[in-house]
Formats: structure tokens, sequence, C-alpha cells
């Protein structure tokens, strides 16, 4: 039997997300001659992520849960969830990156443009990461020109 990881319960992840964490990390390939833990990567800069943005990935996961509560309402669930999904995940990030930024106050759609930008590149920042850690794993050999 395998054991738990021993950081989910630090991190208080929920059972499911551990087991599919562990899993993720142990996937390996052999790149290049060479054998590289792509899956622990993957879940230490996404750890890493989510340590940094915590207010956001929060914000993103409430607004996902939303939509899976609204699938769940009779006829209408499954026309409104997509609905749900964009607007409470758009609306749940914005908010949770204002938490992590400490802004208050209200905000004009200047300031939810420039929200979503900081959100964007903050996103796009993670696979980037991701691609660097593998490239040092490699010895900077392979993926230099990223």
């Amino acid at each position: 039997m395998k054991s738990k990881p021993a950081n989910s319960s630090a991190l208080k992840l929920p059972r499911e997300a551990a087991i599919r964490l562990e899993a993720l990390a142990e996937v390996s390939r052999k790149i290049g001659g060479k054998v590289v833990a792509i899956g622990k990567i993957i879940v230490l800069k996404l750890l890493e992520f989510v340590r940094q943005n915590s207010g956001l990935a929060i914000g993103v996961a409430l607004g996902a849960a939303l939509s899976v509560l609204i699938a769940g309402i009779p006829f209408l669930g499954p026309l409104l969830a997509p609905v749900a999904l964009a607007f409470g995940v758009t609306v749940g990030a914005i908010a949770g990156h204002r938490v992590d930024k400490g802004a208050t106050g209200p905000v004009g759609i200047i300031g939810i443009a420039q929200e979503i930008i900081e959100i964007a590149q903050a996103f796009f920042a993670l696979p980037i990461a991701i691609f660097h850690a593998l490239s040092d794993e490699l010895g900077g050999e392979a993926l230099s020109a990223v």
C-alpha cells in the first residue's frame, strides 16, 4: 500500500487532490537518454504557483465549484453551467488576485482589464517556469530557446 504524500496534510489538500498529485509526481520519461521526473517538476511548480497566488487559486476553484453546483440544477443546469464556469472563474480569479495584492475598494473597467492582464501573466509564467525547470534538469541543452 502506498503511503500518503508527506506534504499533503501540511498543504491541507483534499484526499483526492493529494492522490492525483502523487500520481502525477511519479510520472517520468526518458528524454535524450536521461530519465527525467517530469511529474515531480510539474507538481513542484504547481505548488509553488499556488503558494504565490493563493487567492487567485482559491478564486478559480470557487468559480469552478459554482459551475458544478449550477450544472446539478435540473433542466437548466446543463445549459447554464458553461456560462457559470466562464463567469465564475473570471470573477473568482479577479477577486482572488485582488486579495493576493491587498487591493481594496471598487475598480472600474480599466482596473478589471489590468487585473486580467496580470492574471494572464501569472498563468503563462507557470508553463514557462516548468519548461525552464525541465531545461535545467536536462542540463540546459534542450528547451534552451524557451
